[in-house]
C-alpha cells in the first residue's frame, strides 16, 4: 500500500502496488473473491484488520490505497477505522468518488485512494482534516509513493525512475510493469521499489491489475514467500476462476 503505479497500455491499463508493512505484521491472504452485502470484491486480505489495499470489482474497476495524504503525520493512538476497512466500504459503493466524498473520515487516518472507475481515474486524499479530490489523465503513467515512508526527494527520485522505464517504453505489458515495481531502484534498498529498513519495514508484496474490456487479470506476488497468485475477474459474473 506504499507505492502504486498506473499505466496505460495498448490494450487496457495496469495498476500495480507494492505493500510496504512492518515484517511482525500477520500475513496476508492473497486475492480472493468475497461478498459484501452480495456484491463480490476481489482482493487480498490483511488479516490483522480484515481490510484490504487493493480492491477490484466486475466491469473493470479498481481502488488502491496508500497511507497517508501529502506529508507524514504524527499518528494518533487509536483510530474509530481501519483504512483498509475504509476503503472496503468506497469500493462498495457504484460511485467510488461519491462514497468518498460523502463519507465521514473523522478520526481515520490519513490516506490516499486511487480510483479507477469507468474508464476514469481519480486521486482522493484524506489528510485527517480536509478531504482532496482531482480527475487524472488517464491516457498518461502516473506513480505514487507513501508520504508516510518516502521524503519528498525519494518520490522525485522514483517519479524519474518511472518516467525514464515509459520514455523507453519499458511498461508495455503487465509483466513489465510488476518487473519493474520489483527490481528498480540505485542500490539504496530503504528507498528501492522493494524497499527494506532498518529490519522493521520492508515490501510484503506486490500486487497487479490488468484492466481490459474483457475483465482483469489480478496478479499477485508475495515477496517474502515467493509465491505468485493469479485470479481472473470476468467483465460480467459469469466465470471466475482464481488458481495459484
Amino acid at each position: 500500500m506504499c507505492t502504486v503505479s498506473f499505466v496505460p497500455l495498448q490494450h487496457g491499463v495496469c495498476i500495480t502496488s507494492n505493500r510496504d508493512e512492518n515484517i511482525h505484521r500477520l500475513p496476508a491472504l492473497p486475492p480472493a473473491m468475497y461478498r459484501h452485502n452480495n456484491k463480490p470484491l476481489w482482493y487480498p486480505k490483511d488479516t490483522a484488520a480484515a481490510g484490504s489495499w487493493f480492491v477490484c470489482r466486475p466491469g473493470g474497476d479498481c481502488v488502491v490505497l496508500l497511507n497517508g495524504a501529502f506529508e507524514k503525520y504524527i499518528p494518533a493512538a487509536s483510530y474509530n477505522k481501519s483504512r483498509g476497512l475504509v476503503l472496503l466500504d468506497i469500493a462498495l459503493c457504484i460511485n467510488p468518488v461519491a462514497a468518498f466524498e460523502n463519507m465521514p473520515l473523522q478520526h481515520i487516518a490519513p490516506f490516499t485512494i486511487i480510483v479507477f472507475c469507468k474508464n476514469t481515474l481519480y486521486e482522493c486524499r484524506w489528510d485527517g482534516e480536509n478531504k482532496y479530490c482531482k480527475k487524472l489523465d488517464a491516457a498518461v503513467g502516473h506513480i505514487w509513493s507513501s508520504a508516510t515512508l518516502y521524503t519528498e526527494a525519494a518520490q522525485e527520485k522514483r517519479k524519474n525512475w518511472f518516467s525514464h522505464a515509459l520514455s523507453q517504453n519499458m511498461l508495455n505489458t503487465q509483466e513489465a510493469i510488476m518487473h519493474f515495481h520489483t527490481f528498480t531502484g540505485d542500490g539504496d534498498f530503504a528507498n528501492s521499489l522493494v524497499m527494506k529498513r532498518d529490519n522493521i519495514l520492508q515490501t510484503l508484496s506486490i500486487t497487479s491489475a490488468h484492466i481490459t474490456a474483457n475483465g482483469i487479470l489480478l496478479q499477485h506476488h508475495d515477496v517474502v514467500q515467493q509465491q505468485g497468485h493469479v485470479a481472473v475477474i470476468p467483465s460480467e459474473l459469469n466465470a471466475i476462476e482464481t488458481h495459484a
